[in-house]
């Protein structure tokens, strides 16, 4: 349990890896729209007068033109010592800091190049790049909806969900443009935390973004405000933008209203800095209330093991525990963050066609993400029981009258539990998705499929 003085280990300080990149372009923005009102509301915007004094905070400040092919880094560290440091003194004395993801107590998702936060949360991610790269005269909003509408001919906007060829296609779409790459990088983040501002910045010129909460799959865009503008300053500009990520600061990610468009789902989420186990109460645990694994089942990209939570008391429960390092694995992470969202979506079904949902969350400071089932006994199909295959294609039938398409069929995925009342049941749903009519005549097919080449 967590102790009384409410301490969790800090977050780990790693460094930004291509894996995180590949992952936080994953999600393609359903439109892209001008933020009109932004920078009147930001001119207009006065700084706290207790804020220390800069030029800043009233006046332009000159551009230096020899930055315009600094690296990545050097911009980054141009930010840290200018415009970031002087949103921390406006900021001193309150929690709110802009800095490396690795000062906050819960690390996000992604490894997004700096963020702001209140040193629980990550509020805003913020993805950093050359001029060389993001020219301060580039209107983000049309080039924006020139490639969504490229990547709108795909089949799904999550990368994740689409084949070979379409993650081909892709890619090459994306890294043709490398602006709007920043655009679906940062959004990517967003999304992934279900953050609903996000910020870009050349350090020369700054970019505002808003996922509204009523439309999380728009994108509104402000900018650029640029260094030598004096009405909004980039102080001023922060300091407002700052005020509304701090008033509300999250929208749901987009794939939850693709998989949950009834609004269900839980509110016991991947937002806490521990798992939350879902009992008859909530409760809040850590690795010390599980007992060590009694048996282990290793995956491609994550482990899988059989434990008990709480022993010894009334909340003792055995439970198959998957774990996932979303530092190492964020794409990974988004699959896991989709099977809860269907758990939850799935809750009639759940202790019956599918396993109960136990607990998600973090441990170890929010670097190792979870979900929890209950452990169901049992083996995994095959030849031998073909008088289940029937009771195999009704399980699938009710996922899809559900409105839920599997994504993943396999004989791995269904376990036969040799109860009469509840003869088999299907589990890991990290690819399941919204039904169609032409998905679920697609994955019977495939149902029928992996059951005549069963071994």
């Amino acid at each position: 349990m967590i102790g009384p003085d409410g301490r969790f280990p800090p977050a780990s300080n790693t460094t930004k890896t291509t894996t995180s990149t590949t992952a936080a372009i994953g999600r393609r923005p359903q439109g892209v729209e001008k933020w009109i009102e932004f920078e009147r509301d930001a001119r207009n915007h006065q700084i706290a007068s207790s804020a220390p004094l800069h030029r800043s905070r009233f006046f332009s400040v000159p551009l230096h033109e020899g930055r315009s092919g600094a690296s990545e880094a050097l911009v980054e560290s141009i930010l840290d010592a200018e415009q970031f440091r002087v949103t921390n003194r406006i900021c001193k004395g309150t929690a709110i800091e802009v800095g490396h993801r690795a000062a906050v107590l819960t690390a996000p998702f992604g490894q997004p190049d700096r963020i702001i936060h209140n040193c629980q949360a990550m509020l805003v991610p913020i993805e950093v790049k050359p001029r060389s790269v993001l020219p301060d005269d580039v209107d983000l909003v049309a080039q924006s909806k020139a490639v969504f509408k490229e990547l709108k001919a795909l089949s799904d906007h999550r990368y994740m969900m689409l084949t070979d060829d379409e993650k081909a296609q892709w890619n090459s779409i994306v890294h043709a443009n490398v602006a709007v790459k920043a655009v679906i990088q940062v959004n990517g983040y967003a999304c992934a935390n279900r953050r609903r501002y996000s910020l870009i910045t050349t350090q020369s010129s700054y970019w505002f973004i808003e996922r509204p909460e009523d439309r999380p799959d728009v994108l509104r865009i402000a900018g650029p405000i640029r260094t030598f503008h004096d009405s909004p300053t980039v102080a001023q500009a922060l300091d407002y933008f700052i005020g509304l990520a701090m008033e509300n600061p999250t929208t749901p990610s987009p794939s939850e209203s693709t998989t949950s468009p009834s609004g269900c789902r839980a509110t016991k989420l991947l937002d806490q800095p521990s798992a939350i186990f879902t009992s008859r109460d909530v409760i809040e645990f850590k690795e010390v209330d599980l007992l060590p694994a009694l048996r282990s089942f290793a995956t491609d990209n994550s482990t899988v093991v059989q434990t008990v939570a709480f022993d010894s008391t009334n909340y003792a429960t055995s439970m198959a525990l998957k774990t996932v390092d979303r530092l190492t694995c964020p794409e990974i992470v988004e699959q896991l963050e989709n099977e809860i969202d269907v758990y939850h979506f799935l809750e009639n079904m759940q202790g019956r066609t599918i396993p109960r949902l136990v607990a998600c969350g973090f441990f170890q400071g929010g670097e190792i993400a979870i979900i929890g089932t209950e452990f169901v006994e049992g083996r995994h199909i095959s030849a031998a029981d073909r008088s289940l295959f029937d009771c195999v294609r009704a399980a699938y039938m009710s996922l899809h009258q559900a409105g839920v398409i599997h994504g993943d069929i396999a004989s791995r995925n269904i376990i036969i539990t040799g109860l009469s009342a509840r003869p088999v049941v299907l589990i890991d749903f990290g690819m399941a998705h919204e039904a169609t009519p032409a998905k679920i005549q697609s994955e019977l097919a495939q149902v029928e499929n992996m059951l005549a080449n069963l071994h």
